[in-house]
């Protein structure tokens, strides 16, 4: 095992932060096209925590955000004072994406 884990550069936690990520972006779909757009936004949202900062270009972590963004901007329901505060921990942290920081920026605008 301490082979792969060299060779890779992940350990256990990573892949399960991974698995993780997978299963609560794949919860947030099946929510939304359940009409559940609250309980879509908020496992788009944890999705996103899930990675912890590990990997910003994580193949599928855009179409995740602005998944996230989406919802919100579509006024599906009215955000929680806990969306505009991820939002805005997205537009404070200099190290985050511009592309990223920009989307969360147009989205509390726009809200």
């Amino acid at each position: 095992m301490s082979s792969k884990k060299k060779k890779g550069g992940k350990g256990g936690g990573e892949k399960k932060k991974f698995r993780l990520y997978q299963q609560l972006s794949n919860q947030a779909v099946h929510d939304f096209q359940s009409g559940n757009h609250r309980a879509s936004a908020d496992h788009y949202l944890a999705s996103l925590q899930a990675l912890d900062g590990t990997n910003q270009y994580q193949a599928n972590r855009w179409q995740i955000f602005t998944g996230y963004t989406s919802i919100l901007r579509e006024k599906f329901f009215p955000p929680s004072q806990s969306d505009f505060d991820a939002l805005q921990v997205i537009i404070a942290t200099k190290s985050e994406l511009r592309l990223f920081r920009s989307e969360a920026a147009l989205t509390v605008g726009l809200l």
